[in-house]
C-alpha cells in the first residue's frame, strides 16, 4: 500500500518539484488523502534542526535532535557551541526531563512538566504529527488549508495555528516540512529541520 501511494505522488507530481503547477481541487484533496495515509503509518523517524521560543520579550532558541519510535520519543536540545543541555524522554511510565546539571524530572506528560518548570508548555504531543506536515489524528481539527500540491499550508488545532514556510523532498519522493511557525497565546515557536531520516513503516 506504501509503494501504490509513492508512485502515485510520482505520477502526479511529475515534474513539479521545483515550481508546481496549480492542480484542480479534485487532485490536491486526493494527494492529501495520499500523504495522510502514508505519514500516518511512519512510526520511527529522527530529525536534526533549531528550535526557537518566543513568549513576551523573552525567548530562548537551540539546536535539537528528535528521534521518534512508535508512541516513545527521545528529544534533546544543543547550545551553539554543540553541548547536550537538556534530554525530554518518553516512556511507558511517563516522560522524564534531564538537564546538564541536577536531578532528572519526572511527569505523566511533557505538557504538564513543562507548565511545572516553564509557567507555559510546549505542544509535544501535537508536534509529534504536525513536525511531519499532518494533523494530530487524536484531536479536532478547528482549520485547515492546502498549498496548491496537497500539502499542508496551516491547521488550527489545539489551541494552535500551525503554519508551514518550507518543504523538502526527502529521498522517499515525500515532501517534509523544512521551516514552520506555531503560535498560540503570545507563545511563537519556530522550528527548522535540516535533516530528515525515516527508518520504517508501519504498513
Amino acid at each position: 500500500m506504501i509503494r501504490f501511494f509513492i508512485v502515485f505522488f510520482l505520477a502526479l507530481l511529475g515534474g513539479c518539484a521545483t515550481t508546481p503547477e496549480p492542480a484542480s481541487s479534485v487532485d490536491v484533496d486526493a494527494l492529501w488523502a495520499g500523504r495522510q495515509t502514508v505519514l500516518n503509518q511512519l512510526q520511527r523517524w529522527k530529525m536534526e534542526g533549531r528550535i526557537a521560543v518566543q513568549l513576551d520579550e523573552e525567548g530562548w532558541q537551540a539546536g535539537m535532535h528528535w528521534h521518534q519510535q512508535n508512541d516513545r520519543y527521545q528529544m534533546d536540545m544543543f547550545d551553539p557551541f554543540g553541548r547536550k543541555v537538556a534530554g525530554l524522554t518518553k516512556g511507558p511510565q511517563g516522560v522524564d526531563l534531564r538537564l546538564s546539571k541536577g536531578e532528572p524530572v519526572h511527569a505523566a506528560d511533557a505538557e504538564l512538566l513543562m507548565k511545572r518548570l516553564l509557567g507555559y508548555s510546549l505542544p509535544v504531543s501535537g508536534l509529534r504529527y504536525w513536525v511531519l506536515g499532518i494533523p494530530d489524528p487524536q484531536n479536532q481539527i478547528h482549520q485547515i488549508r492546502l498549498d496548491a500540491v496537497g500539502r499542508l499550508a496551516r491547521l488550527d488545532q489545539s489551541g494552535w495555528e500551525v503554519s508551514y514556510q518550507r518543504y523538502h523532498r526527502h529521498s522517499t519522493t515525500i515532501d517534509l516540512p523544512s521551516k514552520m511557525t506555531l503560535i498560540s497565546e503570545g507563545l511563537k515557536i519556530k522550528v527548522v529541520v535540516s535533516e530528515w531520516e525515516l527508518m520504517s513503516y508501519d504498513g
